[in-house]
């Protein structure tokens, strides 16, 4: 997947910029002081029974961007472990997102939620889908447009919350 030392070191800096990303949303909420978590503590282990509701409909929206953010850990599990079995890293994903879930039943700082696991691993699920996909597309090409599109999205992140923060 590599043609350089240089291009899996840039995919590795932006995995990890990524992953402090994910843990600074699922767990954090975004939020920068930690007086701002909610202090909730609940489980619900039926599917899709307790999702986030608006004006008392299912906030289907809300699951569908459970998903979109694990999109990009698929992506990485396939490029960093391109020779470990599908079931083997989509288990890294979901495993991922149980812990999420665990650290925020422990911490009481959300909901721990299947229906969260399910929509995590259905993404990581995408995401190493589409990368085998792409590979097959792009060939060489596709390292260096998965750091370009991961470096562009993480600073359009950090923008984002540096505009947040000055305007609070």
């Amino acid at each position: 997947m590599f043609t350089s030392e240089r291009q899996k070191t840039l995919a590795r800096a932006v995995f990890a910029v990524y992953l402090f990303l994910l843990c600074w949303l699922v767990l954090f909420k975004l939020s920068v002081h930690p007086g701002e978590l909610v202090g909730v503590r609940s489980v619900n282990l039926v599917p899709f029974a307790q999702s986030l509701r608006v004006n008392g409909e299912p906030a289907v929206w809300e699951i569908g961007y459970n998903a979109l953010v694990f999109v990009p850990l698929g992506v990485y599990l396939q490029l960093f472990w391109p020779q470990k079995p599908m079931v083997w890293k989509w288990g890294a994903g979901a495993l991922l997102s149980v812990l999420f879930e665990v650290l925020q039943y422990a911490f009481a700082i959300g909901m721990s939620d299947i229906t969260d696991v399910l929509a995590n691993a259905l993404g990581c699920l995408l995401g190493l889908a589409g990368c085998r996909l792409f590979g097959r597309l792009l060939g060489d090409r596709l390292v260096p447009a998965v750091n370009g599109i991961g470096i562009a999205v993480e600073a359009a992140a950090f923008l984002l919350t540096a505009a947040l923060l000055l305007a609070n």
